[in-house]
């Protein structure tokens, strides 16, 4: 019996398609194992039950078991650093900087770097570039997953002398610190990177690298080493032309975080973000600044915003500010209205979600009775980076208005808060945070909340 397995998004059919009737993609099913035939894991033997009593498990607790990375915006999103047994998916369009980040984020930790995608020349080119040293990083081309794990288990066993591991492995390392020398070519790594977790196979799977049951496969295995082994591992992953993660959701189930790195490539601006994280908080964002010598980390708030002067200001520009984690940011948001003679105006939108600011148009209309319909409406986010904070709502409606109205903003306003449908402006997080910080940094002139009740007190206050 024939089966077709899709390889983006794993959907079966009994027959070949040319399209995925579930994602859309092309030529993309392949021919799996028939149902009937006995795999080489249901001929294998019934596996031992073994169980644990909780409360003689010892937890690895503080921030003193970490591996920190020494780089503050990648700790910040992982919660602190790298936990031993810890599991990370890195995520982000070709190009965007993944290998250059975790470069210089591992080069104070006992890393061994695994990639099918690059040479060990072409990684120590790029180290030397950027001034990294490589005194703890190891190399290996091994894409079977059984070499890794067998090779690994060698490596973990000489390590120790051949006997078991003890529950917390390695030492804490502080920002700025460097761990004991020693990392070579036959000793154990606290972390291993691989790259990219569809390069790999295994001999007990068909199916070509990158498949559902190779991916599946590969990442269940490498999964259990890394918790029976107390060491820190980190796929790296292929995105979809729409973004999305590419493969199954599985293996984002599989992992302990999911981080997403993010960036227009025209941007020098880079977010990375934690979509899932079992280890540390998923509102924390680490901002980086690539430049000629690799990635610089950003702690100014007022990084996205170009400091403009009273007689340079223009309509459509407005300032939001919003909570990330525990850190205010703001980003300049600006509008552009312009007629239009189409019978259906256009919408155009980068850097907040679409719906979102259809929605903030209807508000508008039916509160502010502007004639939109006879515009098209441009809304972007300076700086290549995406705003996914309700607190921006305000911010966007009061650029969208300036556009409409050719009403300057004050250059040194700020605007936060969220807007409800009957047009009401509710308190956005960390509000009281956002307000005192853009005070501290110049913001004089703050509409929110607190000051601004409804979207028609915000049109009344700037006329």
């Amino acid at each position: 019996m024939s089966f077709f397995i899709c390889s983006t998004c794993g959907f079966g059919s009994a027959t070949f398609l040319g399209k995925c009737p579930d994602c859309g993609e092309w030529n993309t099913l392949k021919q799996a194992r028939g149902m009937d035939e006995k795999s080489d894991r249901k001929s294998s033997k019934t596996s031992e039950f073994v169980t644990t009593k909780l409360k003689e498990i010892q937890v690895v607790k503080g921030k003193g078991e970490r591996y920190a990375t020494g780089i503050h915006e990648f700790d910040r999103v992982l919660g602190g650093g790298f936990v031993p047994g810890h599991v990370a998916l890195l995520t982000g369009e070709p190009g965007i900087g993944k290998s250059t980040l975790l470069l210089q984020a591992l080069q104070h930790i006992d890393t061994l770097y695994i990639s099918g995608e690059e040479s060990a020349s072409q990684i120590k080119d790029r180290a030397d570039r950027l001034g990294v040293s490589l005194e703890h990083m190891a190399f290996s081309d091994t894409l079977q997953v059984e070499g890794i794990v067998a090779g690994i288990s060698s490596l973990r066993g000489s390590a120790e002398g051949g006997d078991s591991l003890p529950r917390h492995v390695g030492v804490a390392i502080s920002p700025g610190s460097r761990v004991k020398p020693g990392m070579t070519a036959g000793s154990a790594p606290h972390l291993i990177v691989i790259d990219s977790i569809q390069m790999l196979y295994s001999k007990s799977v068909e199916g070509t690298p990158g498949s559902v049951s190779q991916l599946r496969e590969c990442a269940l295995q490498l999964v259990r080493m890394a918790k029976e082994k107390h060491i820190a591992m980190i796929f790296i992953g292929h995105v979809t032309k729409d973004g999305d993660i590419a493969g199954p959701k599985i293996v984002e189930h599989m992992v302990d975080t999911v981080l997403s790195f993010e960036g227009e490539k025209i941007s020098h601006f880079r977010v990375m973000r934690a979509n899932k994280n079992r280890f540390g908080s998923t509102d924390e964002i680490g901002i980086f600044e690539m430049s000629g010598e690799g990635l610089k980390e950003v702690t100014n708030p007022l990084a996205f915003v170009q400091e403009v002067d009273t007689k340079g200001a223009t309509p459509g520009r407005a300032i939001a500010g919003v909570l990330e984690g525990k850190r205010p940011i703001f980003f300049e948001i600006q509008s552009l209205a312009s007629p239009t003679s189409l019978a259906m105006p256009r919408r155009v939108v980068n850097g907040v979600d679409y719906n979102k600011v259809q929605l903030l148009l209807a508000v508008i209309r039916k509160h502010l009775h502007l004639p939109l319909d006879g515009y098209d409406i441009y809304v972007n986010v300076i700086g290549g980076i995406k705003v996914e904070s309700p607190a921006a709502d305000l911010a966007i409606i009061a650029s969208i208005i300036s556009s409409v109205k050719e009403i300057t903003l004050p250059p040194k306003s700020l605007f936060t808060g969220e807007v409800g449908l009957l047009g009401e402006v509710r308190k956005g997080y960390g509000l009281e945070k956002v307000v005192s910080e853009a005070k501290r940094i110049g913001l004089t002139e703050v509409y929110s909340p607190t000051t601004v009740k409804h979207v028609k007190d915000l049109l009344q206050s700037l006329k």
